[in-house]
């Protein structure tokens, strides 16, 4: 059994320039550089998302889409 999933990682910076990632499930296909990155800046500028050490995801650093295919060869019931 094969199984697919799609995520949109959406990548960042703290205030110390350690990378941190948001990751959107099923997202929209074929987002462009020009909005991934105002997506990013507006993301950052807001302030809404903090990393687990608490710093604000402060700098864009990329967005990309990441596609991870499983292929179950034997599974238990």
């Amino acid at each position: 059994m094969k199984t697919t999933s799609h995520v949109l990682e959406l990548q960042f910076k703290d205030e110390l320039g350690k990378a941190t990632k948001i990751s959107i499930k099923n997202p929209t296909q074929g987002i462009n550089a020009d909005t991934a990155k105002a997506s990013l800046e507006t993301i950052s500028q807001q302030k809404v998302f903090r990393g687990k050490n608490g710093l604000n995801y402060h700098e864009p650093a990329g967005a990309r889409y990441v596609t991870r295919q499983v292929d179950t060869i034997y599974q238990t019931n």
